[in-house]
């Protein structure tokens, strides 16, 4: 790629050589050009006419000719703060030329006022007035800047660093807003740079020329199409500009023939191998030929010399930039060294992200009977584990099997003759084992109902409103690590605020955890010190410390308090906090404006002094495992982009498999925590260490702390993220490392939190602002990768209003490319049998994945929301609000078109969540076969109902919530705008048969079995018989009491108990003793916080040695000491017996005296034999057996007798 060239900034006295600048122009004289450039056009405004400059919006930004005190005219732009109600974004004046001007220089000189852009100086806040030159497709080349207010100078910048966020501002060394200006900007296409002039005309003789300045990063394709007056404001109070002036300005250019090339286009299209193929750049399919733009506006073709790209490597995954030597074609005159560039994307297979196993939930059958309407529906799970496999499955009703023949080609039946109140069992069959579920009993409804508690009205923190609660998303996750899915639901309070609207005193959130019987878990009152609204208060869970079960990961604050529930009543006892974060009686809650800067905006929300906490939960019990500062605190709220909130108060959490250490290939689970995404953009990710410690595993951050200032200030590049973030996040492997990959919005952050692309306009990939929906997942068949598709906001400059990209690159596949405004919601589903996906948003017709064709030229009343996997085919179902709809496909005037929506279900007595979103509570695969399930609350608040399809299906899939994908977008549902979750690989009708016979890719994946016991040790260790020892237990939460068992489940007598808790766990001793001798093996049980009891599959180990010693004139035995004398039947049981060095073999003898099938092994030592010598028993019960050594001569020692006990 090109190296930046160095800047020279110099002051100089007089004036540059000829064409580099001029003195000004008079009133209504026309300028002579320099050579080498020709006049293109000019104006003085004397006419009042305003030279083709239009206004977006002249009632609050009117763009006119005024009389100057001098009797001269100029255009004035102006902004009228009392009607500016824009919370952020742009307003725009500009200026298109009919014809781009083409040239190997343009230059464009003109006087400027700049005038003033805010009322008053705002730390952290940059109102941005500049004059902009912009290429044919508006791509931003060069700006000068009026930033006085927040940079105390003038400034210029390159591209589009010319937004708010100042990134690539560079200072001038001028600061007077209302002096005049003389600019001139000279555009060097030919070397690809900038030479800035710049003189206050009060003074011309102090000129600071600024040459050299790279214009590499602009992407400019070139040209000069446009200029443009701009004014960005990031966000706060409204936009003020009083009055920024224009006069005397003029373009040039440099003469060339018509058919000299100028320019190849700045777009840089994409080519993919993958890794090991393409050994060299020549292997690569690169084009022979590029288009090049002629000075007269032509384009045509000239031919491909060569190709280099000098560290192009196919054996290591990247972008590797190829840059093309250009030929001359007849007729054409290259008129400098142009180059075409093109990106190479060596990629990983699919069969690359196999090589990493990842952890999955250790789940059960999740058998469902529902009432359907042809009798009972009973479906159940089939494991990642199991695709593939021999496996078969049985349904009992009632005790009987239902099924004539084993099931291999599905996991669902339909019971004609089954009837609510029948109790089913589901049989597994694999080689040589065989598994049953637990028995489920038929519902009478299609849905299963979870009894909610809904917290008790409340009031502010000020003890003012009546604050009642309305229960909004959920999540779930395997909590207690039984097997089965538990629920968290999200109380939000009545009053609850976005971000951006007008500030009230919220009353607290609240979270629930619900297993599927009804009984509570726990209680997490966030506490009055964070807000209440849809984008702060995220809960992501998952397993983070690999234990088999899952902990609960969510910001909290001072005074956030967890409630342990009464297990007597099974209700939340608030008089009995569990535990308190941090200080219960600290307040930040601002309840005036006044109190801060006297901004609008500021009630409800949370002083600037108050510390944001990260804490990770048990997710049995709902008590703290540990607390940490959280990265992102907001030390000012105007670090973000405004002062009132609107932009530091946009959160967003979700989870992701990520790498253990550069170059592993384990990973583990981490909650992604993130903060901002209009401008400053964070994302922290967390997980628990061996200790059970919070963990930051890294931080990615657009701002940086200045030590030396101790403040914080943005990086370069930041810009590269302004207005791109989206109001959900999505996670999934987007480049086949085996490990999760960040989308925040129309940017991608790769597992380890580096940037992996940007949708920043440069290097093809398009310049895409800010939206509300995101979608990630596998859309297209045949393909090895994911895409993304997104809907976007009007953001000026920035091009799609719908996109649709390659996930890996940001590489645009299709979308609309017009900026029509706020399009604020888009929806991907697979809704018609063609191959791929379609995609539509608000005010759009249809379009195909595949090409970007227009599918359907109406959405036909399809909703723009949801999706949900429904009935039996492999098409995706719409789900908006309470209702699931499958489109009607057919014909209008010989067109394909949506003739209209089929109801699939319609879930009365239920409420959707978050106004005009219309979402469920959540969608994810929870129960039965692969289809989805839709959790929503009732609408008086008393449930949660599980529905769950009733429709048979021919599909064999294993569960979608062992897919990478699909399972860690479920972790971020609760994350503001909630979007459906999407699988990495691909469904549809289309590929039938392949689903039919089971030839998806199978995840590589494993699974831990929980216990509630983490840990057990004994010292000393081995011990003598009834020698006292200490058991050492580490258990979670949940555990009350510990026992220990002894082979035959006899209890142990134990003395000496205690029992510290730290770090989420509880570490139990006790002392006891053991008679008999052996490899002891002792089994743990457990008494659980809800009073039921489990034995533990972790069991303590034991060595207890006893030495017996013989006569050696009778028996020739030194000594024998039994490895284990307990053990099971067929077992066998373990002597190490030494002898003397003539003894030939040894032998158990039983109580009849008949010999035994002894396995010896020995190992000789000097003049002693030692034997390892074991056995088989299969009666059970108190033995007696005798150990005969054999003599040189074949004579039998006496026997020497030993007693074991054999148990089933």
């Amino acid at each position: 790629m090109r190296m930046k060239k160095a800047m020279a900034v110099a002051m100089a006295a007089a004036m540059l050589a000829a064409g580099s600048t001029t003195m000004g122009f008079t009133a209504a004289a026309e300028p002579a050009a320099s050579y080498p450039y020709q006049l293109v056009d000019f104006t003085d405004f004397e006419n009042g006419d305003t030279w083709g400059f239009v206004s977006t919006d002249q009632n609050v930004a009117p763009v006119t000719v005024v009389d100057q005190t001098d009797a001269n005219k100029a255009l004035e732009w102006a902004i009228n703060r009392s009607r500016s109600t824009r919370n952020g974004g742009m307003y725009n004046v500009e200026k298109r030329f009919d014809t781009p001007i083409y040239g190997e220089q343009v230059k464009v000189e003109f006087d400027w006022r700049p005038g003033e852009t805010d009322y008053v100086k705002r730390e952290g806040l940059v109102h941005l007035a500049q004059v902009s030159l912009i290429d044919e497709d508006r791509n931003v080349i060069f700006s000068i800047n009026n930033n006085v207010l927040h940079d105390g100078y003038l400034s210029y910048t390159v591209g589009e660093g010319g937004t708010s966020n100042g990134s690539y501002r560079k200072m001038l060394p001028f600061s007077d807003i209302w002096a005049w200006y003389h600019v001139s900007i000279e555009v060097d296409f030919a070397k690809d740079e900038v030479n800035l002039v710049i003189y206050d005309k009060a003074n011309p003789e102090a000129v600071t020329t600024v040459s050299g300045i790279d214009l590499s990063v602009s992407n400019q394709l070139g040209n000069l199409g446009h200029i443009d007056l701009r004014m960005i404001r990031p966000g706060g109070d409204c936009m003020i500009l009083d009055s920024m002036l224009i006069d005397n300005m003029a373009v040039y250019k440099t003469a060339s023939t018509e058919d000299t090339a100028v320019s190849t286009p700045a777009e840089y299209d994409f080519t993919t191998v993958y890794v090991g193929a393409a050994p060299t750049l020549a292997d690569v399919k690169l084009p022979s030929v590029v288009d090049v733009k002629l000075a007269n506006g032509n384009t045509v073709s000239v031919p491909v010399t060569s190709w280099s790209c000098p560290d192009y490597n196919n054996a290591v995954s990247g972008m590797y930039l190829a840059t093309a030597t250009l030929g001359t074609a007849q007729g054409v005159t290259l008129s400098r060294d142009l180059t075409a560039h093109m990106w190479v994307y060596v990629r990983e297979t699919v069969e690359n992200r196999l090589e990493v196993s990842r952890l999955v939930e250790n789940l059960d059958r999740g058998v469902v009977a529902l009432q359907a309407d042809d009798g009972i529906f009973v479906s159940w799970r089939l494991l990642a584990s199991e695709y593939q496999a021999d496996i078969a499955f049985n349904v009992y009703r009632n005790g009987s099997k239902i099924n004539e023949t084993p099931i291999t080609t599905k996991t669902n039946l339909l019971d004609p003759l089954g009837k609510p109140g029948d109790e089913y069992v589901v049989q597994t069959i694999k080689p040589n084992e065989s598994e049953w579920s637990e028995a489920v009993t038929a519902s009478s409804e299609n849905f299963l109902s979870i009894p909610i508690q809904k917290p008790a009205n409340t009031t502010d923190v000020s003890g003012k409103q009546n604050i009642s609660y309305n229960a909004n998303d959920i999540m779930t996750a395997d909590l207690d690590g039984d097997g089965q899915y538990e629920y968290i639901v999200r109380w939000y309070p009545s009053n609850g605020v976005d971000s951006g609207s007008n500030g009230r005193l919220t009353g607290p959130t609240i979270f629930d955890a619900y297993d599927t019987d009804g009984t509570i878990l726990w209680r997490i009152n966030i506490g009055y010190n964070m807000t209440s609204g849809e984008h702060y208060n995220q809960l992501t869970v998952q397993d983070y410390n690999g234990d088999g079960k899952a902990e609960v990961a969510l910001l909290t604050a001072d005074g956030t308090t967890v409630y342990a529930p009464d297990r007597a009543t099974n209700t939340i006892d608030m008089d009995c906090p569990l535990a308190v974060i941090g200080d219960p009686t600290a307040d930040y809650v601002i309840r005036t404006n006044s109190e801060k800067n006297n901004s609008a905006n500021r009630v409800g929300h949370i002083s600037e002094d108050a510390t944001i906490f990260f804490t990770m939960f048990d997710g049995a019990t709902g008590a703290p495992i540990d607390t940490v500062d959280y990265y992102a605190q907001t030390v000012n709220a105007g670090f973000w982009g405004d002062l009132d909130y609107n932009r530091s108060d946009r959160y967003k959490a979700t989870s992701a498999f990520i790498q253990d250490a550069d170059g592993a290939a384990t990973g583990h689970n981490a909650a992604l925590m993130c903060r901002g995404y209009y401008e400053r953009t964070t994302v922290a990710a967390y997980s628990l260490d061996e200790n059970n410690k919070i963990r930051l595993d890294w931080a990615h951050d657009t701002w940086y702390y200045d030590e030396e200032a101790q403040t914080w200030k943005p990086k370069d590049g930041n810009n590269f993220y302004e207005c791109r973030g989206a109001h959900s996040t999505t996670v999934a492997d987007v480049d086949n490392d085996g490990f999760d990959e960040f989308i925040g919005g129309a940017y991608c952050l790769d597992q380890d939190g580096t940037v992996l692309w940007s949708a920043d306009g440069l290097f093809g990939r398009p310049n895409l602002a800010h939206g509300d929906a995101l979608h990630v997942g596998a859309f297209l068949p045949g393909v090895d990768g994911l895409q993304l598709m997104m809907p976007h906001e009007e953001l000026q400059d920035r091009t799609n209003s719908v996109s649709f990209l390659d996930a890996a690159t940001g590489e645009c596949l299709s979308g609309n490319d017009t900026n029509t405004g706020d399009v604020g919601r888009g929806v991907i589903a697979n809704i018609d049998p063609n191959p791929g996906f379609e995609y539509w948003a608000s005010g759009y017709p249809v379009y195909s994945a595949v090409d970007g064709s227009v599918a359907y030229e109406s959405q036909g009343g399809m909703p723009t929301n949801f999706t949900v996997y429904w009935d039996g085919d492999l098409l995706t179902e719409n789900l908006d609000k309470t209702n699931v709809t499958k489109p009607v496909v057919g014909e209008v005037d010989g067109k394909p078109a949506i003739t209209g929506n089929t109801t699939l279900l319609s879930m009365t007595g239920t409420t959707h969540g978050n106004g005009s979103k219309g979402v469920p509570g959540l969608t994810a695969d929870v129960l039965g076969d692969w289809r989805e399930e839709i959790i929503m609350r009732t609408s008086d608040n008393t449930a949660i109902r599980i529905y769950s399809t009733t429709t048979p299906t021919d599909y064999m899939i294993y569960t979608l919530m062992h897919d990478s994908a699909y399972r860690m977008q479920c972790a971020g549902q609760m994350g503001a705008y909630n979007q459906p979750n999407h699988l990495s690989f691909y469904l549809g009708e289309d590929v039938r048969d392949q689903i039919l016979n089971m030839e998806l890719v199978k995840p590589n994946t494993y699974t831990v079995e929980y216990s509630a016991v983490a840990e057990a040790s004994a010292t000393p260790n081995p011990v003598s018989p009834d020698e006292p020892f200490t058991a050492t237990i580490v258990t979670d939460l949940t555990v009350d009491w510990i026992d220990l068992y002894n082979e035959a489940g006899n209890g142990l007598v134990s003395t000496n108990r205690s029992m510290v808790e730290a770090n989420g766990l509880r570490t139990w001793t006790l002392t006891t003793s053991l008679g008999t001798a052996g490899e002891r093996t002792l089994s743990i049980g457990t008494t659980l916080a809800d009073g039921s009891f489990v034995m533990s599959s972790k069991q303590l180990n034991v060595k207890v040695e006893k030495t017996i010693s013989g006569d050696p004139d009778s028996f020739r035995f030194v000594k024998v000491t039994p490895k284990f004398d307990v053990a099971k039947v067929n077992t066998p049981i373990t002597y190490e017996v030494v002898t003397e060095g003539d003894v030939e073999r040894l032998a158990f003898f039983n109580e009849s005296g008949a010999g035994l099938t002894t396995v010896n092994s020995v190992v000789e030592q000097g003049n002693q034999k030692v034997w390892t010598i074991s056995v088989p028993l299969g009666t059970p019960g108190k033995r007696t057996l005798s150990i005969r050594a054999k003599l040189p001569g074949g004579v039998w020692s006496d026997g020497y007798d030993v007693s074991l006990t054999i148990v089933r």
